[in-house]
């Protein structure tokens, strides 16, 4: 569908594209006929017949210049729109459980745990920062209450506090390939909206290379995602950072399907998530950026640190209006979610 906004123009001075990408990697492309479609009309413009396609794939249609203008270039994109025409195969090969992991085919990790804060956005300050801070979620506790084979059980909660979450973590794989299976249920009545509900682990700090197959390519979170397109984009972890003036919560990817974090050798661990994840990979921690108060004051760690979440607080306009509507807010809920590790390289 083609809907022509404009007040008084037609569509003449723009030029219609498609792409058809097979888990982000283009197959296909072409151009389509511009519509003669006067203002404020719609019509369906008709795709060509597409070729077939292996994974989860999608077409792209992009509107753009079809000259110069005075205030952009030729083949400046206007707009875009995506269709999903394949879903991707779901498949996973039972395997005997594990112990919590220390390295994922020979590199060292921190093992994945539940992770409930990010540093304060500018818009959480006047809203919801006083009131997690007050339920103490920059300060969570871990205590296992039982650990046999892959199953490990903990409950994770602020000090002193009588709310918490029960989380079972599930190891299963190999020394190559690693499956987790974590189950959260909320443990007595929560006080405020999460910041963040998902896991937080880590890398050496030579791992700086990252390439996902998601949302991108630039950060985007629930109440900000509608610039972001479905593709497969490729950054240095520096590169995937907003570099904010005052250091805050930053670089979230969405509806990550796969990234894959590797050294300059090609070698790391590709990370499979179902359903998505959110994705956040930096070199320096939450609690990194929520002491800094310039960005000077950041210094990269050791370690590469992965956010791997099911969801983050919206982010809301607090600074200057109202705060998170209601629905992207985030409240503590029965949440799962299932990643498979795998090592890249030699």
């Amino acid at each position: 569908m083609v809907a022509n906004r404009y007040d008084f123009s037609g569509l003449e001075q723009l030029r219609f594209a498609w792409r058809l990408e097979d888990e982000g990697a283009e197959v296909a492309s072409g151009t389509l006929t511009t519509p003669e479609l006067k203002p404020g009309r719609e019509m369906v413009l008709d795709l060509p017949e597409l070729p077939e396609t292996t994974g989860e794939s999608w077409v792209t249609v992009t509107a753009s210049l079809a000259e110069d203008t005075a205030w952009a270039h030729k083949n400046h994109p206007v707009a875009w729109g995506q269709l999903k025409v394949r879903e991707a195969s779901q498949r996973r090969e039972t395997k005997p459980p594990r112990e919590v992991p220390r390295h994922i085919g020979g590199i060292p990790i921190t093992a994945p745990k539940l992770d409930l804060w990010r540093a304060p956005t500018e818009n959480d300050r006047p809203s919801d920062e006083a009131e997690w801070r007050k339920a103490g979620l920059h300060r969570l506790q871990h205590r296992v209450i039982s650990a046999e084979g892959g199953l490990l059980k903990t409950r994770v909660a602020p000090p002193a506090r009588a709310f918490g979450m029960f989380v079972t973590y599930e190891w299963t794989g190999d020394d190559d390939v690693l499956h987790l299976k974590v189950d959260i249920e909320p443990d007595g009545e929560w006080p405020c909206t999460l910041p963040r509900l998902g896991l937080r682990m880590a890398l050496p700090q030579e791992y700086g290379n990252v390439e996902w197959f998601g949302k991108g390519p630039d950060e985007a979170y629930a109440d900000s995602r509608q610039a972001a397109v479905a593709g497969r984009f490729k950054y240095t972890v520096d590169e995937m950072q907003t570099p904010y003036v005052f250091p805050q919560e930053n670089g979230n990817r969405t509806e990550v399907r796969w990234a894959e974090i590797t050294d300059g050798t090609g070698r790391g661990i590709r990370i499979d998530g179902v359903p998505t994840f959110e994705f956040t990979a930096r070199r320096w921690t939450s609690e990194d950026l929520d002491a800094a108060t310039h960005t000077t004051d950041l210094e990269p760690s050791e370690w590469v640190h992965l956010n791997l979440d099911i969801a983050q607080n919206g982010l809301g306009t607090a600074s200057c209006g109202p705060g998170v509507l209601p629905q992207y807010q985030l409240h503590a809920h029965k949440a799962s979610i299932e990643l498979t590790f795998t090592r890249l390289g030699s």
